[in-house]
């Protein structure tokens, strides 16, 4: 399941994580819409962007106000010159071996300690990095599935071609140059981030861009969105299959960048890569895909659900589209108001509130759930129609009617009248 890494540079510097070209080729092809770069981008030159999908115009990148999910200004990205870069290296235990040359420093690693395994053995190794001066320090540590002749472990993804693997841009917003490439560990792919600080090299970065958890459950990294935040100096990644995000803040203090605390309540801004259609539900729109639902508000997209939230877990890989049956919303009041999605595939409702709060959008929906999957259950022939939604005790009470649906059937017959409820008041 393994994704090409995407580059792209609007108002921030975002990278879109996917496979690397020698392998699953029949998956690089379903990526087709997502964001490029250009393949004659020059040595030491900006790089170019090519959009597709949905458009967001440059004015929606915040020049005006400043946004936590977008950073102002333009992000330079160049690719270094090389002196070498084997795309074949040979490794031995307690052997150091040139990964990556520039005319500043050299790029190596040396396995330094054997993990027998059952089905096969794993070494941890020392990334190195050599200076001009011939100062070796220890750039990071990683665990290899392999030694012997092997693939140069700097991964060279299709936006880098097998002679530019290594970018720099000033990720953590100091005005310093910062280096970033991408390791093939045994685990998972990290991207690492380093800079010279004084006279010494020092990573501060190393993030695992996809996590190997199998043939169906690989962990990768959808977006990785840098120069975020208020300082500019936070990173946004979200992971799929199974979506989180998860926000890192760069600290000085320990010089790396640490997880931060998010509230899982606040409304998640994304660009959309994939084809939409805009539904227009009164004052609202919805933005609909195959596998995603958005919330399109101020010519801004935030989640409302995507294929392999909780409500889809084991029906994950066997579909490839959400199978919508309906959708619907109801207005509470001026700040906030309801949306009821129904769910052909799973026989399936959530009710997600939406509401503001201190400028800011939030999201809550019901707690109820059936087999230990979240959501409001019907069984066939039966549907749910949401008819009120009303704001008491700390949140909002839904009544909504279960009938009696066929097909070939010309209305629906009434078999009961339930409620449910969702918090919006001391959320964590």
């Amino acid at each position: 399941m393994k994704k090409i890494l995407l580059l792209a540079l609007s108002s921030c510097l975002l990278f879109t994580s996917c496979s690397k070209k020698a392998r699953n080729q029949s998956e690089n092809e379903k990526l087709s819409e997502e964001t490029l770069l250009t393949e004659d981008a020059p040595v030491k030159k900006t790089f170019e962007v090519i959009s597709s999908g949905v458009e967001i115009s440059e004015a929606t990148s915040s020049e005006e106000e400043d946004t936590e999910e977008v950073a102002e200004g333009f992000i330079p990205a160049e690719i270094p010159e090389l002196i070498s870069f084997p795309e074949r290296v040979s490794l031995e235990l307690g052997q150091e071996t040139e990964l990556l040359k520039t005319n500043d420093f050299t790029i190596s690693v040396c396995p330094t300690e054997i993990h027998p395994g059952r089905d096969s053995d794993t070494y941890n190794c020392d990334i190195n990095i050599t200076d001009s001066d011939s100062n070796t320090t220890l750039l990071e540590k990683c665990e290899l599935l392999k030694i012997s002749e092997w693939d140069n472990f700097i991964v060279c993804y299709d936006v880098l071609d097998n002679e530019h693997p290594l970018v720099t841009a000033d990720i953590n917003n100091n005005g310093i140059t910062d280096y970033l490439f991408i390791i093939d560990g045994y685990y998972s792919d990290s991207l690492i981030a380093f800079e010279k600080k004084g006279n010494d090299y020092v990573a501060f970065l190393n993030l695992a861009v996809q996590v190997s958890g199998g043939p169906e459950s690989d962990d990768i990294a959808e977006n990785l969105i840098f120069n975020s935040g208020k300082k500019h100096n936070e990173i946004i990644i979200d992971y799929l299959p199974y979506n989180r995000r998860a926000v890192l803040e760069f600290d000085k203090k320990s010089y790396k960048f640490v997880e931060k605390e998010e509230s899982k309540y606040k409304m998640k801004l994304y660009n959309p890569k994939e084809t939409i259609e805009i539904m227009h539900f009164g004052n609202h729109e919805i933005a609909v895909s195959d596998t995603r639902v958005y919330l399109k508000e101020n010519d801004e997209y935030y989640k409302i659900f995507f294929l392999g939230d909780p409500e889809t877990y084991g029906d994950l890989f066997r579909n490839n589209n959400i199978g919508f049956q309906g959708i619907k919303i109801l207005d509470i009041d001026e700040s906030s108001f309801v949306v009821h999605l129904s769910f052909n595939h799973y026989h399936n409702n959530q009710f997600y509130l939406i509401f503001h709060k201190n400028g800011e959008l939030y999201i809550n929906k019901t707690e109820e759930e059936q087999d230990c999957k979240p959501g409001i259950f019907c069984d066939d022939g039966e549907i749910l129609d949401m008819q009120s939604a009303v704001k008491e005790n700390g949140g909002v009470t839904i009544t909504y009617n279960v009938l009696e649906h066929y097909r070939d059937s010309d209305e629906d017959k009434l078999l009961d009248t339930r409620t449910t409820y969702i918090k919006s008041e001391n959320l964590d």
